[in-house]
């Protein structure tokens, strides 16, 4: 009995194997079932209850390196639960108001987040901040974080931190958008040309927002160096250059009907 009701625990906690979104759900099942809700807690019951609370406390723990964004929010999510549960709990000892209700607990446990996912991946981190806000905290990442680590980066983590920090760090936007073209012309994957000279267009103006015409020029020099004979890629790029970025020319399918709106004889 004792061995089957440890493997059904077992099976309800979340896996670290599984995806963000499945564990955010059992974490969740898992923060309700342990404030049993509606029921109240007697005087006598209070150490095993919040000893329950304990364990829930290490299970997130657990998802740290592989979920940090998830922990923060589940985080959030349990103390909110805490302060819920104070209505339904004899807590006459003070055991309970004094670990789960202060009113600076919610700032402990977002910084307690925050901290024990420095450890995380670069991806994982940069995902966790950006959904945080914590953007001074993501522009100090990025700065301190070299070229080849965040070209190795996907796009789905960099574009939306490059777009929070254009208008509060332009100048760390303007790498971001730089590693994000780079990785796809080093990669020679010309059938996202058009994106990277997009992520190029958008670094220039980052560039000269923050005041920085040189660090754009380092960029223009690295680029015509190591792609000078990718030519279809080159041509777009040397418009960027010359300030016809992509945002500025319209599509083949917009020049096309043009053309053919021009042709049409006046409508009688």
């Amino acid at each position: 009995m004792a061995h089957r009701e440890a493997k059904a625990q077992d099976e309800a906690r979340p896996s670290v194997k599984r995806p963000p979104r499945a564990v955010t759900r059992q974490m969740e099942h898992l923060i309700e079932t342990s404030f049993a809700p509606g029921r109240f807690v007697s005087y006598d019951a209070t150490f095993s209850f919040v000893s329950e609370l304990e364990t829930v406390e290490r299970e997130l723990a657990k998802l740290i390196p592989t979920a940090p964004a998830q922990v923060v929010a589940l985080y959030e999510t349990f103390l909110a639960g805490c302060y819920e549960k104070a209505e339904e709990i004899d807590d006459s000892s003070g055991d309970y108001l004094m670990k789960y209700v202060p009113k600076a607990e919610r700032g402990a446990w977002h910084e307690k987040g925050l901290e024990a996912a420095e450890g995380a991946d670069l991806h994982s981190l940069i995902e966790l901040l950006v959904e945080t806000k914590e953007l001074e905290r993501l522009a100090e990442l990025v700065r301190r974080s070299k070229n080849e680590a965040l070209e190795n980066v996907s796009h789905y983590a960099t574009e939306p931190a490059a777009r929070k920090l254009e208008k509060t760090h332009p100048d760390v936007a303007a790498r971001l958008w730089c590693v994000q073209g780079m990785r796809v012309v080093n990669a020679k994957k010309s059938k996202y040309y058009g994106a990277a000279l997009s992520n190029f267009d958008r670094a220039r103006r980052c560039f000269e927002t923050a005041g920085l015409t040189a660090g754009w020029q380092r960029v223009v020099e690295e680029v015509r160096a190591k792609h000078h004979r990718k030519i279809g890629f080159m041509a777009g790029f040397e418009e960027i250059v010359a300030g016809v970025g992509p945002s500025k020319k319209p599509s083949f399918l917009e020049h096309a009907k043009a053309r053919w709106g021009a042709r049409q004889p006046a409508a009688r």
